[in-house]
């Protein structure tokens, strides 16, 4: 986290940019490029190490949610292994598709 208590980062920015940076990760856009950093996560869950990038296309070339069948509901009685709770279960099979493998880049230094 030494970039964000850096000099350079703390007179750049405005403090609600810096909160909006910090926590979205989002830095701007350039060419309509949208730049997104992981550098503020916390460890366990950032992917990129340093000097990475990953560049994707636009979302309708990469890749698309596939429904495996029709929203299944089922009613919610006492009967039910001790739920004691009214309502639905609501059960979809989703599975995700990359239809173009050349919509992704991926570089480093």
């Amino acid at each position: 986290m030494r970039a964000v208590s850096s000099p350079t980062f703390s007179n750049y920015f405005d403090p609600v940019s810096k909160f909006d940076i910090v926590m979205t990760g989002t830095l701007g856009q350039l060419h309509g490029t949208e730049i997104v950093t992981d550098q503020f996560r916390d460890l366990k869950l950032k992917v990129l190490n340093r000097g990475d990038l990953i560049v994707f296309g636009p979302p309708e070339y990469v890749g698309v949610y596939t429904e495996r069948g029709p929203v299944e509901a089922v009613q919610i009685d006492e009967r039910q292994q001790g739920v004691s709770a009214r309502g639905w279960y609501l059960e979809e099979f989703l599975s995700m598709s990359l239809h173009s493998c050349r919509s992704i880049s991926r570089g480093s230094r």
